[in-house]
């Protein structure tokens, strides 16, 4: 799942004493609970129309190259909503030297091949033993999982086994290669998460309250509504809900 946290904090008036005081702030708390699960959900919709956008067919013989496949689907995102949200489809296999990787925008729609992304660096290990089908040492990448630095998702790209297979039996499929479908980090932050959060928080900038979404590994921001709040004061937040989106969340293994 994704690896995030959204933090709600309340205005200082709902930190009140007294009997009053407190039974406001509960309702507060509520409040802001239910509002920080719609946003999860709304969060998890978003990423899901990703995921369900570019996540590969079962492979079949004679099926077309997954590189031709993945910019239909390419074009396609280029049309929607939030097309802005896919920076870069890289697709990485297994050449002679070492991994192969190449990236495609929804600008260029073609494939060209560049330096491999820093975060899939490891793969060369786990796609060679799998290209074998052995288990790679130390379980390797999972084939379905969520990256947050910069965020996106990892989809096996899957090929028929052997002549000799039996379908859905051992060794009727084969890993062909990883495909990553980067997310834009800067329209996650400018646009989408603050949309999510007027619509399911209510509006910051006549509210009482301030809205976080931060990696959970090293809480690194993000989206903060306030940029004047610091980690100090995101650590003291009212509501704090982790974001169970990503592939893992829609039919993928996750993490």
């Amino acid at each position: 799942a994704m690896t995030v946290l959204l933090a709600v904090l309340a205005g200082l008036q709902y930190h009140w004493t007294g009997e009053i005081g407190r039974a406001e702030a509960d309702r507060q708390r509520t409040r802001l609970e239910r509002a920080s699960q719609r946003f999860a959900r709304g969060l998890g919709h978003e990423v899901g129309q990703v995921v369900g956008a570019f996540r590969p067919d079962a492979p079949g013989r004679g099926a077309p190259d997954p590189r031709t496949l993945l910019l239909r689907r390419l074009e396609s995102w280029s049309g929607s909503e939030h097309a802005g949200l896919v920076s870069r489809v890289v697709v990485v296999t297994l050449g002679e030297s070492g991994p192969v990787a190449e990236e495609a925008t929804t600008s260029s729609l073609d494939f060209t091949e560049v330096p491999l992304p820093p975060q899939l660096a490891g793969l060369a290990e786990p796609l060679g033993a799998r290209a074998r089908g052995e288990r790679p040492p130390g379980g390797g990448f999972r084939p379905d999982s969520f990256l947050t630095n910069p965020p996106g998702f990892l989809m096996p790209l899957i090929r028929p086994g052997g002549a000799g297979a039996r379908p859905f039996g051992p060794g009727s499929v084969r890993l062909n290669g990883m495909a990553l479908v980067e997310l834009d980090e800067g329209y996650l932050g400018e646009v989408l998460l603050p949309e999510l959060a007027e619509v399911h928080v209510g509006p910051l900038s006549e509210g009482d309250f301030a809205v976080a979404v931060l990696r959970r590994e090293d809480q690194s921001i993000l989206y903060v509504s306030d940029p004047d709040l610091r980690p100090r004061e995101l650590a003291r937040a009212d509501v704090r809900l982790d974001l169970d989106v990503g592939p893992g969340r829609f039919g993928g293994r996750g993490f």
